[in-house]
């Protein structure tokens, strides 16, 4: 084998590791849906669980009808293990930054159906 064929060799590899990197990470992130479409799931009961992200004050201010408080600090692997990851979450806060760290945390940990929103629901 010759320095032009390890080349193309090397470049193949190179380049096959990055469609699969790229296809397996975009599988891996959670979805952010935007408000006309959880409005609809909300009402079709498409969520299996709703956590509420936010602090304990916050959540007692008031909460979505349904949701769980799960204080973002407490989303770990160990928490995790009593839900079902193949069912379907809805995760909110205040701004949507705590509720993507916390689907991603849940997708890491691999549950499949993580669905975040970057407004409180009304």
């Amino acid at each position: 084998m010759n320095s032009e064929d390890i080349f193309l060799t090397g470049t193949s590899i190179t380049f096959l590791s990055m469609i699969y990197y790229f296809k397996t990470y975009k599988q891996k992130k959670p979805i952010l849906i935007l408000k006309d479409k959880v409005d609809k799931m909300l009402s079709d009961n498409s969520f299996d669980y709703i956590f509420d992200v936010r602090t304990k004050e916050e959540y007692d201010r008031g909460n979505y009808k349904d949701a769980i408080h799960f204080h973002i600090a407490k989303i770990n692997k160990k928490s995790l293990e009593k839900y079902d990851k193949n069912k379907k979450y809805l995760l909110y806060c205040r701004s949507g930054r705590r509720a993507k760290v916390a689907a991603d945390t849940m997708k890491a940990n691999g549950f499949q159906n993580v669905y975040y929103i970057n407004y409180i629901l009304n």
